[in-house]
Order: structure tokens, then sequence, then C-alpha cells
């Protein structure tokens, strides 16, 4: 939620386009990160890194839709 009301900012920087990239960036890392934990709070860490990737995705794809 707080990538999502972020992006209003992040919009008037950067292109829609850079931010997916950004986005995609981090469900690479976030999907690593979740692939090679071992312990509980790696897990943790990774799905709280789900903000920076799909809270960017969502918008950025909505915004270069229309």
């Amino acid at each position: 939620m707080i990538a999502m009301f972020l992006f209003s900012r992040l919009i008037r920087k950067y292109d829609s386009i850079q931010i997916m990239m950004i986005s995609s960036i981090a469900f690479v890392v976030r999907f690593a990160v979740l692939l090679f934990s071992v312990n509980l709070p790696m897990v943790m860490l990774a799905y709280a890194m789900q903000g920076s990737s799909t809270g960017l995705c969502i918008p950025a794809t909505g915004c270069r839709i229309i």
C-alpha cells in the first residue's frame, strides 16, 4: 500500500516503463530471497519486499494502459 501511495510522486519523476523495470528487478530479488531462504525471518523478508515489487507493478501497468 505504501508503494502504491508513493507511486503518484514517482510517476512525476520517472516514466512508467522505468518504474516497471524497477519493479521487475524487485520481483527477481524477492524471488531469489524466497528461493534461498533457510529460516522464517528470510521468508518474512521476502514477503516484506512484495511492496516494492507488486506495489509498483500494479499502478505502473494501469498507468501505461491509460
